[in-house]
């Protein structure tokens, strides 16, 4: 039996302990009058009875073990009655009756538990001030503005100053179209608010209601409100987690394309060029092509963007962060782009079609036309020499990203000597090889031999002039 003592005793401990984190005593946090003190006396069952008598002077409200003191051990005691673990009775019934209504209940616990906490002392009502009844101001009677608060989807704080001392507050949350009370009988001026209360909603109305308690000629512990606040809780988009990924195989686009955050509506694409920022694109993917200027420094910035209708007006807020990235883009020839569009995206497509399709003529080949210069003239007449295969392959493989250079050179005799001016490409770093490569279209036109990917002293190739004896330099 003393186990079994023990455990109840702790179980109405632990009950005791958990109403403490509700409103305390219904009466006094409503509008209605509460119960005066009686001086009737509590029967063993809980009830007052006209034939039963124990004067108030043989009990102190509150003191149900009679030691002098209120704390925790008479919160248990009630507690344990009200549960029906330990039976109160005589003085310890009546002093237990805190609320005065006659009856044990928990109420009492709760009033009791939160005089030991010292959030309302059981004499509260008896402290307070007197008003003529038509002085009580039934519900808040203004609103003052406060900031907005903006913040990602999680618990926020929600503070605001004091109007006047020893004041109440109660707070509620309206959203999705429903108001509710999450907060009554603070005494703090700050409330922190779960994230979960505000669902899915991407918006939400914050009010704090103070008020204080008064007694009135016919009433105790009336509510009276004054002046309080509201706010607007606005949700924006979480940050953008990782990188910005770019893909660049096309000369005039590029491909943007990032993680996807919580709460965006859309994402906000900015480009910049020459110093210059602007918004490029608007998406509500997590993707995008944008159109770029050739052979340019781009840097791009990507937002994360919720936009949220309150009234009349449309909110855009922004994630904290952006991801950015930058590239060099590919030049842009346009006759070279028709090629290619003619015969495929592809080095050896373009090499091919440089060595077969244009017919060779005796011409210009000092190197002072440029490249542009002789891929123009081949790629418009459709002959030329080594110098407008050279150059119109040479386009073509910048414009498929390659690190491509024309070559304005000489090939030599099998001493190193009687040089004739030739051209041909190299490419540095082909395919990722760390190796420069050297492709002439030329040689496989007149000689039929391999001259795409190829390197100096190939079997079949040229003697080039690859020590530079007699001025052989790259072009661009």
């Amino acid at each position: 039996m003393r186990k079994s003592s023990a455990r109840s005793l702790a179980a109405a401990a632990a009950l005791s302990v958990a109403l403490t984190q509700t409103a305390f005593s219904a009466g006094a946090d409503s509008n209605t009058a509460v119960t005066a003190p009686v001086t009737s006396a509590v029967s063993k069952d809980g009830y007052t009875t006209d034939d039963e008598t124990t004067s108030q002077q043989d009990f102190q409200k509150g003191d149900v073990n009679d030691d002098g003191r209120i704390n925790v051990t008479d919160v248990v005691k009630t507690a344990a009655h009200v549960k029906s673990l330990r039976p109160l009775s005589g003085k310890a019934l009546a002093a237990a009756d805190v609320n005065s209504d006659g009856r044990i209940s928990i109420t009492d616990v709760s009033i009791l538990a939160a005089h030991v906490k010292g959030i309302r002392a059981l004499d509260w009502l008896e402290k307070l001030e007197t008003v003529p009844d038509e002085e009580i101001v039934a519900d808040t009677p203004a609103y003052s503005r406060l900031n907005d608060l903006i913040t990602p989807r999680r618990d926020f704080t929600v503070s605001w100053q004091a109007p006047e001392s020893s004041l109440y507050y109660e707070i509620t949350l309206t959203c999705g179209g429903r108001e509710q009370i999450i907060s009554a009988g603070r005494r703090t001026t700050d409330l922190t608010i779960q994230a979960n209360l505000l669902g899915g909603a991407d918006s939400a109305a914050v009010k704090i209601k103070p008020y204080k308690y008064y007694n009135t000629p016919t009433r105790q512990g009336v509510k009276s409100y004054l002046a309080g606040y509201e706010c607007g809780v606005l949700i924006k988009p979480a940050d953008i987690r990782g990188s910005l990924s770019i893909e660049h195989t096309r000369p005039r686009t590029a491909v943007l394309s990032w993680s996807a955050a919580d709460d965006a509506d859309l994402y906000q694409v900015y480009c910049t060029v020459d110093g210059r920022e602007t918004l490029c694109a608007e998406t509500e993917a997590a993707d995008c092509t944008v159109e770029v200027l050739p052979d340019k420094d781009h840097s791009f910035r990507v937002t994360a963007v919720n936009r949220i209708s309150r009234g009349s007006e449309t909110i855009s807020l922004t994630s904290d962060n952006s991801v950015v990235g930058s590239l060099h883009t590919l030049p842009y020839y346009e006759l070279a782009a028709d090629v290619l569009d003619s015969v495929g995206w592809d080095l050896r497509a373009a090499f091919s079609w440089c060595s077969s399709q244009i017919t060779y003529e005796q011409m210009n080949q000092d190197g002072s036309w440029g490249m542009e210069g002789y891929a123009d003239y081949g790629f418009t007449n459709l002959t030329g020499n080594c110098y407008v295969m050279a150059a119109t392959f040479c386009e073509m493989a910048k414009m498929l990203g390659y690190d491509a250079h024309q070559i304005a050179g000489f090939v030599l005799n099998a001493n190193n000597e009687n040089p004739h001016d030739h051209s041909w490409v190299e490419i540095d770093n082909f395919k990722g090889s760390g190796i420069t490569f050297l492709f002439d279209p030329d040689l496989t036109n007149e000689t039929g031999a391999n001259g795409f990917a190829i390197q100096y002293r190939a079997p079949g190739s040229y003697n080039y002039d690859i020590n530079h004896l007699f001025g052989t330099a790259r072009m661009n």
